[in-house]
């Protein structure tokens, strides 16, 4: 089974599961602070569920990669869409700051709580 590591936790998958829904699941979220709420619900849309992922995952869907050429994302990036990746062996996933988790020349989040503004540095949190 695939191990999937996150926020310093290891999930056992599935080989194809949808990466959203394996880190839901365990009890963690691919979002930042409000985007927890504020997200399409794995539809590919909002673009609020970008990780880094290092490991074995499917090729990129269509939507996937129409999604991550809209602002405030960058294409070279590199990131990663978690409700539109399918888990095929183990992977390590990096979540970094900003609403859509887009300031990859920043350092990984290590909770949800990742600035929720938008802007570079700031970190808000969330009661709940």
């Amino acid at each position: 089974m695939p191990v999937v590591r996150f926020r310093g936790e290891e999930i056992e998958c599935e080989r194809g599961d949808l990466l959203r829904e394996v880190l839901r699941e365990a009890g963690v979220s691919p979002h930042n602070g409000g985007a927890d709420r504020l997200n399409c619900r794995g539809l590919g849309s909002c673009g609020t569920c970008a990780v880094a992922v290092e490991g074995a995952v499917a090729d990129r869907s269509r939507r996937e990669r129409l999604r991550l050429t809209v602002p405030p994302h960058d294409a070279d990036d590199g990131l990663r869409l978690a409700c539109q990746t399918r888990v095929l062996g183990d992977v390590t996933v990096e979540k970094h700051p900003g609403f859509w988790g887009q300031h990859t020349d920043e350092p990984p989040v290590s909770d949800d709580t990742g600035d929720e503004s938008g802007g570079a540095g700031e970190t808000t949190t969330t009661d709940g």
